[in-house]
């Protein structure tokens, strides 16, 4: 669809003069300035941002990046920007991106995401591309390698980052999130904050490390190889979760959920048993199957309060539960009977471990 026509079928042209920016002159710049190829169109806060994404050869002259955009006081906002030159430690990359549920959350502006995003920016960060541009000091990458983005950005420089926690950084920096993101033509990282990629994995694939990281990250932290495991919710991150646990040598995978479609995929995927949660009492199903002990580690990745307390009576006592999805409210659970007494170890994870995990999920793919 044309730019024009997009804005015109969204009401973006009249929204455009009543802002007193004059829509035509504004359509007329972008189209004059830019091949219309490079001409992008976002929705944002319920209303939408404009930017005219220049091609690489345009970065070195200062090319204009211009942007209208609606503020989080509904307030229209007009600003130039100017594309620097890569900087000295950074890369531009040309790239395939995904929508992951955080860039909804950015569309939707909900609570989380006034509290974290400021505009202007640009969201989008499960990406994958080739490199084209690099700057002076970069020297492990080139132009025409392939590479993967990791979201979280560390400093380098905190206490977690020098003793090996770098993914969970004090300071942390979020590509797509804090910094400008993979929705554009072209996109900027720092160098360091890429995996490089074999030719045989393709950028749809690819696009799926950030995302499903997180859950090969809970089998790590599981530590699953000949452990009956447990894994609450069968979504794109369970799914991998699932096929992961396989992977590294758990010796019973169980895969529950609400959508009884998503558990044939489970199975499909290497899941041995399989319950729809919603139509059984999972506790005691888990019981049977583990002659009344529970199982070894549970993994929940769904965030949902009756699933986690599931997943903690499910595990044996002295077994473990990791949480990887995130709980959108506090969750109630009896303390002293069902984790203190039974000596069960509860874990978080954050993300993926830098590298390790995604050099792991590289073995489920």
């Amino acid at each position: 669809m044309k730019l024009r026509e997009m804005l015109k079928e969204n009401g973006a042209l009249e929204s455009f003069d009543k802002m007193g920016f004059g829509a035509e002159n504004v359509i007329g710049k972008l189209n004059a300035e830019t091949d219309e190829q490079y001409a992008k169109y976002q929705w944002f806060n319920g209303g939408f941002i404009v930017h005219a994404v220049p091609p690489i050869e345009m970065l070195e002259a200062g090319y204009p990046w211009e942007e209208w955009y609606r503020d989080r006081n509904g307030v229209f906002q007009h600003h130039i920007l100017y594309l620097k030159k890569t900087d000295k430690c950074d890369m531009t990359f040309d790239d395939c991106t995904a929508v992951c549920g955080t860039d909804l959350h950015i569309m939707d502006w909900d609570k989380w995401s006034q509290a974290r995003i400021h505009p202007p920016m640009i969201p989008g960060h499960e990406t994958a591309g080739d490199i084209v541009e690099v700057g002076k000091n970069v020297h492990d990458r080139k132009v025409g390698d392939r590479v993967s983005c990791e979201t979280h950005i560390p400093c380098g420089t905190c206490w977690f980052c020098k003793n090996g926690l770098s993914h969970i950084c004090r300071n942390v920096k979020l590509f797509g999130a804090t910094e400008d993101g993979a929705f554009a033509e072209y996109a900027k990282i720092r160098a360091d904050s890429t995996f490089l990629l074999d030719d045989d994995i393709a950028y749809e694939t690819a696009c799926l490390f950030e995302p499903m990281g997180a859950g090969v990250h809970g089998v790590e932290s599981a530590d699953v190889a000949g452990k009956t495991v447990l894994v609450s919710g069968c979504g794109p991150i369970g799914l991998t979760a699932v096929s992961a646990c396989k992977t590294f040598g758990a010796k019973l995978v169980i895969a529950c959920d609400l959508v009884d479609e998503r558990l044939e995929t489970a199975k499909e995927m290497g899941a041995d048993v399989v319950f729809n949660s919603g139509k059984c009492d999972l506790v005691e199903e888990v019981k049977k199957l583990t002659d009344g002990v529970g199982v070894d580690a549970a993994i929940d990745i769904t965030g949902a309060g009756p699933a986690i307390n599931a997943s903690l009576r499910s595990v044996r006592a002295a077994g473990k539960l990791v949480c990887v999805g995130l709980p959108t409210k506090n969750v109630e659970m009896d303390m002293a009977n069902d984790l203190i007494y039974r000596e069960v170890e509860v874990t978080g994870v954050s993300g993926r471990k830098i590298w390790e995990t995604w050099t792991d999920f590289a073995k489920v793919m």
